[in-house]
């Protein structure tokens, strides 16, 4: 069990915006934790200049989230390099989890729909040479259109309503 004077060594070694980010996010903490960090914040004359700047900073983090995982999506180029090229696993996953380490799990999801339906694509596409190679070429060119189409359509849609849902609980 963590005593008061256990939290009021470790809170003298944090800083005013770690601090102020433990009674930001009151309800994660007990209330002897959050009542430790005020009475630190109030020993340290923190003024309101403060925690502006640690709102700022935490809505500056959150922008910058929610552009790479709603906004910044793979460009149509790239998406078709999947569907059409990267489908192969060796190439797939070290460029997926690049987009992971990196950030931006919106492009890793879209890099993995892409090389997913083109691999399925070119199985589809395979299996029709036995009816005719030129109706073969056709339904893979088909096919990537198609993919094109509904994530621009559909999955785009879908993720403008879970971001949507994001703001609206960040919000209360």
């Amino acid at each position: 069990m963590v005593t008061k004077e256990d939290l009021e060594k470790r809170y003298l070694q944090l800083s005013n915006s770690e601090l102020i980010d433990i009674i930001d996010r009151k309800f994660e903490y007990t209330e002897l934790a959050v009542t430790i960090a005020i009475q630190e914040l109030a020993k340290r004359n923190v003024d309101e200049q403060d925690v502006v700047k640690y709102k700022e900073k935490v809505f500056l983090e959150f922008r910058d989230e929610f552009q790479k995982n709603f906004v910044d999506d793979l460009s149509i180029s790239q998406k078709l390099f999947f569907f059409y090229f990267f489908w192969i696993p060796f190439i797939t996953i070290p460029l997926k989890n690049n987009f992971a380490r990196d950030g931006f799990m919106l492009k890793r999801s879209q890099a993995g729909f892409f090389s997913t339906m083109g691999f399925a694509a070119c199985f589809i596409s395979i299996f029709l040479v036995s009816v005719s190679s030129a109706l073969t070429y056709a339904v893979f060119i088909l096919l990537g259109f198609l993919t094109l189409q509904y994530d621009l359509l559909i999955r785009r849609k879908n993720r403008l309503q879970a971001s949507r849902e994001q703001i609206k609980q960040s919000e209360e």
